[in-house]
């Protein structure tokens, strides 16, 4: 119960927060996307209609490309409407940084190049993280790490055999202990045995290539990790949940 009042104050205080944002943001006049916001999706929007035309049986000159139709639109109105909608969350970002009293280089967009772009709106997203940080409560950090504990959950012991096979033929085996305090150490060795750590259980096996050859590991025992204390993570834990609010509020806002 705990818990549930304080997601609410949370989600009360984020509202607030951002309405504000987005009421000033909407007060200026949303431009057309200099096509600079175009580049990152250039190559993208070509092989998706590349693969399109190809299954329509449509055939075009170079020329041709960016203009012809394929499932009621154009190669051209895609691209613009990606470039658009990136341009939408660069003008948020730039907006909410100058509204919250932040530091704004402002670029000629007309003139700039992707790169510098890109460089700027990856400087602006992050001052504005970190002047949210200032504003973050407490409260929406407690709430936000009772929503996500599974995030924050340490490694549980597993204990299991280990085996190299090449070509039908196994090569070596060995017994394998992970923990909180060697997960990263294995896993580097052995990378594709982590995207299965989560959901081992006792008495399951998984296996995947690397290499030459093929790992099997079975597992044949399994723990449930502790979850690691706030006070320990507060600031990974305030800087995930503003970072997780500022997405979702781009997501909505363009």
């Amino acid at each position: 119960m705990k818990g549930s009042k304080m997601l609410v104050i949370s989600m009360i205080v984020t509202v607030l927060l951002l309405s504000g944002l987005s009421l000033s943001f909407r007060k200026s006049q949303l431009e057309k996307a200099p096509t600079v916001f175009e580049q990152p999706f250039i190559t993208q929007v070509k092989a998706d209609f590349h693969q399109k035309m190809l299954a329509a049986n449509v055939i075009v000159s170079e020329e041709a490309f960016w203009t012809t139709k394929v499932n009621q639109t154009t190669p051209q109105k895609e691209l613009e409407g990606k470039a658009q909608q990136l341009f939408r969350r660069y003008q948020l970002v730039e907006t909410a940084v100058s509204d919250h009293g932040g530091a704004v280089e402002r670029l000629n967009l007309e003139t700039a190049n992707w790169q510098e772009v890109s460089d700027n709106y990856r400087k602006n997203r992050q001052t504005l993280i970190n002047l949210r940080l200032q504003e973050v409560t407490q409260q929406q950090v407690e709430a936000y790490y009772q929503k996500h504990q599974e995030r924050y959950q340490k490694q549980g012991r597993l204990t299991g055999k280990l085996s190299f096979w090449r070509d039908g033929i196994r090569v070596s085996e060995e017994e394998l202990i992970i923990d909180a305090d060697n997960v990263r150490l294995v896993t580097e060795s052995y990378p594709g045995l982590e995207e299965h750590l989560s959901q081992l259980k006792s008495n399951q096996e998984v296996h995947w290539s690397q290499g030459d050859g093929i790992y099997y590991f079975i597992c044949e025992t399994s723990e449930v990790g502790e979850i690691e204390p706030l006070e320990h993570i507060m600031e990974a834990v305030a800087t995930q949940c503003v970072e997780e609010e500022l997405e979702t509020w781009l997501a909505k806002e363009s």
